[in-house]
């Protein structure tokens, strides 16, 4: 019962921080901006690992140096965030092909870090 109690006041405490949104079109709302959400980390995260799964299968970690030539950030604040979330991909892919016993792989890409962080930081 203190379950449904606890969920009932998270609902309301939710539904008073949208400002003008009933509680019942709260859910809703919340369901679409996480179905957005899901598609674009999805999209992210696709991008990133064929850029890793391009670094691994070169023996030259120049072999993607142009590959941001379409990448473009409006402002210093937008890379940083970029890159920070670039870093957060390469470590999530690192944890999970170690877990896979991927050590070979995990450590040659982590190997290439050092040219993806000069990627991540480079002026664009």
């Amino acid at each position: 019962m203190s379950c449904f109690i606890h969920r009932d006041h998270q609902e309301r405490s939710e539904s008073n921080i949208l400002s003008g949104q009933t509680a019942q079109s709260h859910p809703t709302h919340l369901s679409s901006i996480f179905s957005s959400l899901e598609q674009n980390i999805m999209t992210f995260i696709k991008k990133e690992l064929k850029r890793f799964k391009t670094i691994l299968s070169s023996d030259l970690p120049e072999c993607f140096e142009g590959q941001r030539k379409d990448e473009e950030v409006v402002d210093s604040e937008d890379g940083k965030q970029e890159s920070s979330a670039k870093e957060g991909a390469l470590k999530i892919t690192l944890h999970f092909l170690r877990n896979m016993n991927q050590e070979q792989l995990a450590d040659k890409l982590e190997e290439s870090k050092i040219c993806l962080n000069l990627q991540f930081n480079a002026p664009k």
